[in-house]
């Protein structure tokens, strides 16, 4: 999958990130507003009403099992969203990613030049900065990361 369309993917995504979980977690909130009692739910997930509190303790402190968290959605005819949600666009935490590691790397060839008095000035570091972060970014995105 590009890039591009992994960002069209999670762009759906970016606003419910933002947005806080109730505090005794979803899956208390979503069975009161239907109107379902613990032992309702629990029920239907053919457990014990004791398990079901302790599932619903652990999704508020987010600390549930996938799976677990899955078959109380069904149970209740939720459907369980999953993403990771970059904080910023994908595109962006590349190119500057590229360019920590590009200013990084020419750090170390500007000091050594300038113990040589070759230093460049500010326009040519510029360029050279510019053309090292396409030169990253033209390559292996593997190689950003080491």
């Amino acid at each position: 999958m590009s890039i591009q369309q992994l960002e069209d993917t999670l762009r759906p995504f970016g606003n419910i990130a933002t947005r806080t979980k109730p505090s005794s977690g979803w899956i208390r909130a979503i069975r009161e507003a239907l109107g379902m009692t613990n032992r309702q739910l629990a029920k239907r997930l053919r457990r014990k009403p004791q398990t079901l509190l302790v599932l619903q303790k652990r999704e508020a402190v987010e600390s549930i099992q996938l799976n677990s968290l899955r078959e109380i959605a069904e149970a209740m005819d939720c459907e369980l969203v999953y993403a990771l949600v970059p904080k910023k666009p994908l595109h962006q935490m590349i190119r500057e990613r590229a360019e920590t590691v590009a200013r990084r790397t020419l750090r170390r060839t500007d000091y050594s030049m300038q113990l040589e008095g070759q230093g460049l000035g500010v326009r040519e570091k510029e360029r050279a900065l510019e053309r090292e972060i396409e030169r990253l970014l033209s390559g292996s995105r593997r190689k950003l990361w080491e």
